[in-house]
């Protein structure tokens, strides 16, 4: 790092806070173009979420050999098919891209910095994060707080406790609504109540060991990581308290599941553009 990039990577968040609330559904991203001391451009994400930062800030401008500083991971690829913010600045010729934060986008996810490297581009990451993480709100009012973190271990170890259980034993239920023609209806009160106390130790073990693992930058890979592994860790406690009743084991397996997903898709928080 450079000892003005501080300087500039700070002007960038500020650029962004100009629109924060008006680009739903992406985030408002801030973007300055520098070369030898000179601010040549500097835009943020228009209203709506479209053109993004960098394609507003390159629009027009000689851009050759200079450094683009970014509040966010430029895209490398875009959702409608047309040419992505790295494709472009690797086009203008800018030699070094100085990011605050790495996208969770399936439109971006290390693919931006990537193809930037490819092309010959320096790229450096992580400059002033967490103050640029807090300018990437999307759809929010600009004075309404806005919580960007991950919830904590011991909220995702409640809300699998809460979740799972019963939403797994609703799940039973309904299939076995169907397959009895009806007849399941009466024993409603028995299921529910019966997977909430045989599933909450399960639920609790596998929110324990969602909180532990990394959160990979895909949606689809966090869910899928989160739901197996709380389905696993429920089947396996099933089969150790009662190893010769498979539809138990079953039972408390899909409800860990069912907390592995509610811990997925209430921790993946981070913005994202397309």
């Amino acid at each position: 790092m450079r000892s003005s990039d501080l300087e500039y990577m700070q002007r960038a968040i500020e650029v962004a806070r100009g629109n924060v609330g008006r680009t739903a559904p992406n985030p408002c991203v801030g973007c300055v173009i520098v070369r030898d001391g000179d601010v040549l451009a500097e835009a943020c994400t228009a209203e709506g979420g479209r053109p993004h930062a960098e394609e507003q800030a390159l629009e027009g401008v000689d851009a050759r050999g200079a450094t683009a500083y970014v509040t966010l991971e430029p895209c490398g690829a875009r959702s409608a098919g047309g040419l992505s913010c790295s494709d472009r600045l690797v086009a203008a010729g800018v030699a070094r891209v100085v990011v605050a934060c790495e996208d969770a986008s399936p439109y971006a996810s290390g693919q931006g910095a990537e193809r930037l490297r490819a092309a010959g581009v320096a790229v450096e990451i992580g400059l002033c994060a967490d103050e640029a993480l807090a300018a990437l709100r999307y759809g929010e009012r600009p004075d309404k707080p806005v919580s960007t973190q991950p919830l904590s271990r011991a909220a995702l170890i409640g809300i699998a406790a809460a979740v799972g259980p019963p939403a797994g034993g609703a799940l039973i239920f309904l299939v076995m609504l169907v397959v009895s023609g009806g007849r399941a209806f009466v024993f409603f009160p028995i299921i529910v109540f019966g997977s909430y106390l045989f599933g909450l130790v399960p639920a609790l073990l596998s929110g324990v060991l969602i909180s532990l693992l990394p959160r990979p930058r895909r949606l689809t890979m966090h869910v899928a990581t989160c739901v197996f592994s709380g389905g696993l860790i429920a089947w396996i406690f099933g089969l150790v308290i009662a190893p010769r009743d498979l539809e138990a084991s079953g039972l408390l397996a899909l409800c860990g599941a069912v907390a592995g997903l509610a811990c997925a898709l209430l921790t993946k928080r981070w913005p994202s553009r397309a």
